[in-house]
């Protein structure tokens, strides 16, 4: 019983600080800040070789997706047979993978003369490649539809 009085009172020892500390601050009174800089910070805090994604890939496809992330891996994915019966392989996207090709898609907004601030409309389903082209589009300063 004492144990459960003590946590109880630790908690609204806690629940009272954080009133006081929200008080300090009115309503609305902190930055917003945007997806773009919120897939910076987290690129900044993690370990740029862990896993972001992984997606189950035709093995057909997964050679020149390999080939596109540039990346030399250790082992070679397993090959195992999807739904359909079809031969596939796991895909792993790493948080460098990710980061880089983001940037070479906003870099290739550039080249391609692409307004800032312009609207770019971005057809596909739920994939790394789509989320890599959502973000690269944000970097470029350009907005997205989807």
């Amino acid at each position: 019983m004492r144990r459960l009085e003590f946590e109880k009172s630790q908690q609204e020892t806690l629940n009272e600080s954080f009133a006081k500390e929200l008080k300090k601050y009115p309503y609305g009174s902190e930055k917003p800040i945007t997806l773009c800089e919120a897939f910076v910070r987290k690129y900044l805090s993690v370990v740029k070789s862990s896993v972001c994604m992984q997606m189950r890939r035709k093995t057909d496809d997964v050679l020149k997706i390999l080939k596109c992330m540039e990346t030399k891996h250790n082992t070679s994915p397993t090959q195992q047979m999807n739904e359909l019966g079809e031969p596939s392989m796991m895909v792993q996207y790493t948080w460098s993978n990710f980061f880089q090709q983001s940037i070479s898609f906003a870099k290739s907004c550039v080249a391609l003369n692409i307004p800032e601030r312009s609207c770019i409309t971005i057809q596909g389903f739920n994939s790394p490649e789509h989320f890599i082209s959502i973000m690269g589009t944000m970097m470029s300063n350009s907005i997205f539809s989807d």
